[in-house]
């Protein structure tokens, strides 16, 4: 069989097509990623992206390279292999097999992305390996058929169609288009067993858990089988039948939960594996649970990610299951089957999804022990890698029989409406929330926690309340704030009252109210009057880079804004306490006086932004007993930030806000998460805590944001000092515009004028200016994203030309 393999090694290797469609599959798969993918937006250190075109272009790639098999009795090769002394079984495999390595060194040929994505970032290595691996699988199965149809068809070109149409329809099944559009074209009641039994039998199903890091045995199976029908089936009838028959038997294999769940888990953060506080959880389960998944599956409109959020939480349900078979109850709803499914469903809480073509569809899941009912109200397909933690606090808020009690202590009104912060509501439905006066004597007992809001000036007799608390073991957020804006006057101080901030000093956690924190190099852009964005220094843009990755509720955390925060500092630390920073600045933040801050206009603040920089910390986290020695630990959070959790800073508005089309807030940053996060951790949820802990490392292209972070800095500064120009010519021309008509001679009517040209003209050079400088920027970074794709583009093409041009030289000289 050696001498067959050699042959079709010289045939593709002499065939000029060869290099052509192994240079035409990685300039398509660059373009797709780079381009059209927009990798480097993406910001993210991996090749999920490449991977996910890598199988449409094998379905162009892999019939061009087996097209030429159709013209093999034409050019009497077929003839020639038939009269040497090997079965059909080896004549095919050689070939298979030949075509197969070919398609794996083309995969390894995409080297230059991997490449990309190390040079740019600190990807998940595992991942990237097994991605690729995966596709290389995936390759077998269309391999064989595409063979299959080339051997049978009358021609290169209808042999290239039909290989092509075969491969399409291979990755086709079970893609998240065709389940799209068979659950609108099937009736409901068939829709669910045919999407579940498609999403086993799909080779695109069996190639996904490969890109995300998990060793499917089920998708092996699923592969080996694919690949070995479609060299049955260019065998006899014999091999033929016996190969439809094993088929059966394997994919019913393959099919089973058991099988399903085998595997080996490759990512660095275990993603794949249930927690050891989730098994340890289920095994101890003492009360029977009886979870309900709705999910509709008979509108044709519903968001493939969505079908596909539900089948990975109907799997991490059957795995529950199987820790815990006599006290786990799986129960599922089609509320496209029958009105009284739907009827069910609403009944249920779910809510109805509206999409834009306006049908809607259901999509949640319950937990009901006893009596007690928690649900998720909307299965979110971007929570999907957060899912174990999602149902594990669900099944937590079920078991409960109570809600924490938490205590507020603050200046707001939260009997007001209009002045309640919006994510107050939001605590006030997870928890008994009781607000204090701000003359409380003592925390009610019973407090689970007590929420410090502001920087309030209380009696003696409340912060004695409040240290008793602490002594006592009780755990307490404090949220205060160097500019509360939303907030009353500040209360005066007078005998026997101090603010919170004097009384934690007291501690050694000092949270400073008279300075400001800026940083250029994490700026916000902000909108100004007549000259467009501006980077605004004061309202910090914060990343996963900012925060401590030892912090469990902190480690899914990628974006935060926290508009002119102040910082936190540690002096003359009471003994047994420890500090952890939770929010850090970059090296690159500074400091500006309150007062100055107060006084100085917006457009002139950057210009006081002065040396030296140093890293602040913004919020901390204080543990220890807060009492003597043999008191009880408690914890104490502290962020030097107010507004991060107001609507304008963490949610954004959709909606007119009228009758028709009511007012509706979705997030645009990390801010909530990290408060609610920190809430639950400060309450001592541990299995909760470590589920946080799991959850994906976000792994970014650290090099783009570096040089994005610096180009910000520097440019930033620039920025601000001809906005400050602008402004200060703005004043004066304001100023000059009011004096005139107060001199009403000639001579002064045309100085004025003059004045009034020459100030205009400033600030049309100015702004050119600030638009020239912003263009600088973009074009900086169009030229990094040109020398990407370069480099990815010409790479292997050029290698490729290179080692073809040497091995054939050095063939024809040794003939």
């Amino acid at each position: 069989m050696i001498p067959l393999i050699r042959h079709h090694i010289r045939s593709l290797a002499h065939s000029p097509s060869t290099g052509i469609f192994l240079a035409f599959g990685w300039v398509l798969t660059t373009l797709l990623t780079l381009s059209y993918g927009d990798f480097l937006s993406a910001n993210h250190a991996g090749l999920e992206l490449m991977y996910g075109y890598v199988p449409w272009v094998m379905c162009l790639l892999i019939p061009a390279l087996t097209m030429q098999v159709a013209e093999e009795p034409a050019r009497g090769v077929a003839e020639r292999l038939h009269t040497l002394p090997y079965t059909p079984a080896q004549r095919v495999l050689a070939r298979f097999f030949v075509h197969w390595a070919l398609l794996g060194l083309w995969l390894l040929g995409l080297w230059p992305m991997a490449a990309t994505v190390f040079y740019l970032g600190q990807p998940d290595a595992a991942p990237l390996l097994s991605g690729l691996i995966g596709c290389w699988l995936l390759a077998a199965p269309l391999l064989a058929f595409s063979l299959w149809v080339a051997r049978y068809a009358s021609g290169s070109v209808p042999a290239f169609l039909l290989g092509f149409g075969v491969c399409l329809i291979l990755t086709l099944i079970g893609a998240p288009v065709t389940i799209s559009w068979l659950v609108g074209a099937v009736p409901p009641s068939f829709a669910t067993p045919m999407v579940m039994a498609l999403q086993t039998a799909s080779p695109f199903a069996a190639f996904l858990p490969f890109v995300a890091g998990f060793v499917s045995l089920s998708s092996l199976i699923l592969f080996g089988t694919l690949a070995a029908l479609g060299i049955a089936l260019q065998l006899s009838a014999a091999f033929r039948s016996a190969a439809l028959v094993a088929t059966v038997a394997l994919f019913a294999l393959a099919s089973t939960p058991a099988i399903g769940r085998l595997g080996v888990d490759v990512t660095a953060d275990n993603l794949h594996t249930l927690s050891p506080a989730t098994t340890k959880l289920i095994k101890g389960l003492h009360q029977p649970v009886t979870f309900t998944l709705v999910q509709s599956t008979g509108n044709p409109d519903i968001p493939p990610a969505v079908l596909q959020n539900a089948e990975a939480a109907r799997k991490l349900l059957l795995t529950l299951k199987h820790y815990n078979p006599s006290k786990i109850k799986l129960l599922y709803l089609n509320p496209d089957a029958s009105p009284a499914h739907a009827l069910q469903a609403l009944r249920s809480g779910v809510e109805e999804q509206v999409l834009p073509s306006g049908t809607s569809y259901f999509s949640g899941l319950s937990a009901q022990v006893g009596n007690h009912l928690s649900l998720i109200r909307a299965l979110e397909p971007q929570r999907q890698p957060f899912l174990e933690f999602d149902v594990i606090s669900l099944l937590t808020q079920a078991q409960r029989t109570s809600k924490p009690n938490l205590a507020l202590l603050t200046q707001i009104n939260t009997l007001n409406p209009t002045a309640t912060p919006r994510w107050m509501g939001e605590i006030g439905s997870s928890y008994n929330l009781t607000q204090l006066p701000l003359a409380a004597t003592a925390i009610p007992a019973g407090t689970n926690l007590l929420l410090l809001v502001g920087n309030p000036v209380l009696p003696e007799t409340t912060l004695a309340a409040i240290r008793t608390y602490l002594e006592n073991g009780g755990n307490t957020v404090w949220l205060a704030d160097p500019l509360w804006r939303t907030a009353p006057a500040d209360l005066q101080e007078t005998t026997g009252t101090r603010s919170l901030a004097e009384f934690f000093d007291s501690y050694g956690v000092l949270a400073q109210q008279d300075v400001v924190v800026g940083d250029a190099s994490q700026a916000t852009p902000v909108a100004q009057q007549g000259t467009g964005y501006t980077a605004y220094p004061f309202w910090l843009s914060l990343t996963a880079g900012n925060l401590n990755p030892q912090l469990p509720f902190a480690t899914f955390v990628d974006n935060l804004l926290l508009a002119e925060p102040g910082i936190i500092t540690v002096h003359d630390l009471k003994p047994g306490l420890t500090v952890t920073p939770i929010i850090s600045t970059s090296k690159h933040a500074q400091l500006i006086e309150r007062s100055t801050f107060n006084a100085t206009p917006a457009e002139l603040l950057a210009g006081n932004l002065k040396t030296p920089q140093a890293r602040y910390t913004l919020a901390a986290l204080v543990t220890g007993p807060f009492g003597n020695a043999s008191s009880p630990p408690a914890t104490l959070l502290v962020v030097n930030d107010i507004d991060w959790l107001n609507k304008r800073f963490a949610l954004e508005a959709n909606g007119a806000g009228g009758p028709g089309s009511p007012l509706e807030y979705t997030p645009i940053n990390s801010n909530l998460v990290l408060f609610y996060n920190a809430l639950q951790y400060t309450l001592g949820e541990t299995a909760l805590v470590e589920l946080r802990g799991k959850a994906t490392t976000r792994r970014t292209l650290t090099r783009v944001e570096a040089l994005l972070s610096e180009l910000t800095r520097r440019t930033t500064m620039l920025e601000q000092k001809l906005a400050a120009q602008l402004y200060q010519v703005s004043q004066n021309l304001e100023a000059l515009q009011a004096q005139t008509g107060a001199d009403t001679s000639s001579e002064s009517l045309a100085a004025q004028q003059q004045q009034i040209d020459d100030y205009q003209q400033q600030q049309f050079e100015l702004r050119q200016q600030l638009r020239q400088l912003r263009s600088h920027t973009r074009q900086q970074l169009q030229g990094l994203k040109t020398s990407i794709l370069l480099l990815n583009l010409l790479t292997m093409p050029l290698l490729l030309a290179i080692g073809l041009y040497l091995w054939r030289r050095r063939t024809a000289r040794a003939q």
